[in-house]
């Protein structure tokens, strides 16, 4: 079922209710919503929510394993070259809800070190009164992850304390993801961060000198393709902080584009059809929304526009200091 229509009908009873956020919404508006949802549920499916939990359970597990074969897991597996054949697991846990309108209950997602740039500072962002999927599913602005300091300072000191201690049993960069439940915390998850180039150069080469890893650790973590991503073109961030934006956005990918901005799938075929660039926008930042989606009809324009590759200039991370420190990591690495 498309997630839009059952944040529209959020929205719709928001504006009943005069609500500007989640969190101001009704106890009856919420159960007006729930109402509709099932409704939605019932005419998408030709049957009734199921009410008996263990219904529920069984259906959710089946869920799980049915995602396997989802269209945004194919594509991630194709992408990475992993097996199809793997196949996938379902972890049946107890609940905790961040949703509770108490001003002490959350949920957010973080990051050890700012995975744009590498620097060694907490970063994520998190809400109250929601769970999990508010905050990924770009449906909802979440706040910046700092704040949480204020608003639960005592959830946030454990948050700090354990953070402290995945990044040094891992000795990776971690991507977090925790729910808060009337102050308490709860660790969800937790696994290696994604990072842009730039910021896998800075955290290898902190990490050498913090003495995490190895020099010959921090080489292997340079992957062949972040240096495609040091090819994108960007704009010039002293500049861009002069000119006025005409709307604000959450970007999809790395790099800067100068083109057509469409709202359609559809459209951004046409365009690169034609050879031409295009960005396309969403209302809502969708997750399903993967670079397959456009694979096969890109191939034509990528082969076109790959002798112009050349002519992209190389733009180094950052900081050169980490480019040479790497490059001296490098020669000393005997591994190399």
């Amino acid at each position: 079922m498309p997630g839009e229509e059952f944040e529209e009908i959020i929205e719709e009873e928001r504006a009943r209710v005069g609500a500007k956020t989640d969190a101001e919404m009704t106890a009856e508006g919420w159960q007006r919503c729930a109402e509709r949802f099932m409704e939605l549920a019932q005419r998408h499916t030709g049957q009734p929510f199921p009410m008996d939990p263990y219904k529920q359970l069984e259906l959710g597990i089946e869920a799980v394993f049915k995602s396997w074969n989802g269209k945004r897991a194919v594509d991630y597996r194709n992408h990475y070259g992993y097996p199809h054949t793997w196949g996938t697991a379902a972890n049946i846990v107890t609940m905790v809800y961040g949703n509770f309108a108490d001003g002490k209950s959350g949920t957010g997602v973080a990051f050890t070190r700012n995975p744009a740039t590498g620097e060694k500072k907490f970063y994520g962002e998190y809400l109250l009164n929601a769970q999990g999927e508010d905050v990924v599913s770009g449906a909802r602005t979440p706040t910046e992850i700092s704040g949480l300091a204020k608003e639960i300072p005592e959830a946030w000191e454990e948050l700090m304390r354990v953070a402290d201690i995945l990044e040094k049993h891992y000795r990776e960069t971690q991507d977090i993801e925790f729910t808060i439940e009337h102050g308490k915390l709860w660790m969800l998850q937790t696994r290696s961060g994604k990072r842009t180039a730039a910021a896998a150069v800075k955290i290898a080469v902190d990490m050498v000198d913090e003495g995490l890893i190895t020099p010959a650790e921090a080489v292997a973590r340079i992957a062949p393709d972040m240096i495609d991503q040091l090819l994108h073109p960007r704009f010039d961030e002293k500049v861009l902080k002069t000119i006025p934006p005409v709307a604000k956005g959450l970007n999809a990918s790395p790099g800067a584009a100068v083109g057509k901005v469409l709202t359609a799938l559809r459209g951004v075929l046409v365009v690169l059809d034609q050879h031409a660039v295009a960005e396309f926008a969403e209302p809502r930042a969708a997750p399903d929304r993967t670079v397959a989606d456009l694979a096969e009809r890109m191939q034509d324009s990528l082969q076109a526009a790959s002798a112009g590759l050349a002519e992209r200039r190389f733009d180094p991370p950052q900081s050169l200091k980490d480019w040479e420190h790497l490059a001296a990591i490098i020669e000393k690495a005997p591994d190399r």
